[in-house]
């Protein structure tokens, strides 16, 4: 188990895209992204300022890309004159069937009679479902910031990227066990906080560790025990 070393060495991905759509506010958490491990940014609160994805959406290439995001600081934004507001925590991601909603503590969220899913990419880049969020003219107030996970398939160009990386599968808010899984890219990601985790070492040791906001967790297909954290958020991400 150990946390990705060098992950902002920025010869593996010069992040073009992000900065097209988002300008220079973004902190590189993880560069070396590879199939199925995502690339990881922190996009702050001014790029809200910057958002234009017109860039983008010249390509035409959404099915090439994977894009999932976690909002450490909630998020808000209207629907047509009603305002909604998601918790602290809460994730946008895909379901079984590669459709995108927004999550929190593993369901869809509800609010002011709005189910939070069924969003896609047109191919003019704006980023709708039927009731028209997260485009140009709505994008979501992240308040300080979120976590974008975000993969590109470059050589199977004919595969959908949202089958080739990582998904968030489970979101943790409480001590748990985390089993040992044998599946592609599994890592755990501390969105909100920080966790204290117990784990057998490569010696066959017990060990603790703490793992602050933004640490990126490898179990190595060990099992890890998450035994305290001050109103944390993590999540684990597997293929």
């Amino acid at each position: 188990m150990k946390k990705l070393f060098d992950a902002t060495a920025v010869e593996y991905c010069k992040f073009e895209l992000h900065k097209d759509v988002w300008g220079d506010a973004i902190t590189i958490i993880n560069a070396r992204f590879k199939e199925p491990i995502p690339r990881v940014v922190f996009i702050k609160s001014v790029g809200k300022n910057n958002f234009n994805i017109s860039q983008v959406g010249k390509t035409k290439r959404f099915k090439s890309l994977s894009i999932q995001d976690i909002y450490p600081f909630g998020s808000s934004f209207n629907i047509n004159d009603t305002h909604i507001d998601i918790p602290v925590g809460s994730y946008l991601t895909y379901d079984e069937n590669n459709v995108h909603g927004c999550y929190y503590k593993n369901k869809i969220i509800e609010s002011n009679g709005y189910k939070l899913t069924g969003f896609s990419i047109g191919d003019d880049g704006l980023y709708f479902n039927d009731i028209k969020i997260f485009d140009n003219y709505t994008f979501s107030d992240f308040n300080d910031g979120f976590y974008n996970f975000s993969g590109q398939v470059h050589i199977h160009k004919d595969k959908d990227a949202k089958d080739e990386f990582s998904k968030i599968q489970e979101h943790i808010f409480e001590p748990k066990t985390i089993l040992q899984k044998d599946k592609e890219g599994h890592f755990v990601f501390v969105g909100k906080g920080e966790i204290t985790v117990e784990y057998l070492n490569d010696a066959q040791e017990t060990t603790t560790h703490t793992f602050k906001e933004g640490s990126m967790i490898y179990p190595n297909n060990k099992e890890m025990k998450i035994l305290s954290g001050k109103d944390f958020h993590a999540y684990e991400f597997y293929k």
